[in-house]
């Protein structure tokens, strides 16, 4: 029973630390150049998700562990003031997998509750402002 929570947990650092040594090897090799930088650590995020997704690790948890183990190597090639001006890339990348990964069954079964909660957050919002609105003019 608990050989698999385990397993999740190991996995996912065994594969990270893997390809945080790749990554390694691979930015130390090719040098600083901030396109290839990006480029690289695009594809390790990519190639980390799909290897993740194939050994039934936690794709998420290995990629925290992937930017954890490649920010603690002493004196990494990685460029970190890159990654602040790359990061809107690399966020809409990682909306775009957890999106291409989500199954459509039962969104209709959902879908009255969740016009429900707009509703009622619309309603939780506009009666306080018409309400109130007198005491502003």
């Amino acid at each position: 029973m608990i050989l698999h929570p385990l397993y999740l947990a190991g996995g996912s650092l065994v594969l990270a630390g893997v390809l945080a040594m790749v990554m390694l090897s691979l930015l130390r090799l090719f040098g600083r150049r901030p396109a290839f930088q990006f480029s690289a650590t695009v594809s390790l995020v990519l190639l980390t998700v799909a290897a993740a997704d194939d050994a039934e690790a936690v794709g998420a948890l290995s990629l925290l562990l992937l930017g954890m183990l490649a920010a603690v190597r002493p004196r990494a090639a990685l460029r970190f003031a890159e990654v602040r001006r790359d990061g809107d890339a690399v966020v809409v990348l990682l909306f775009a997998l957890a999106g291409a990964s989500l199954e459509f069954a039962g969104w209709l079964a959902a879908a009255p509750l969740a016009l429900a909660f707009v509703a009622a957050r619309l309603l939780g919002k506009a009666v306080p402002i018409l309400l109130l609105s007198w005491a502003s003019a």
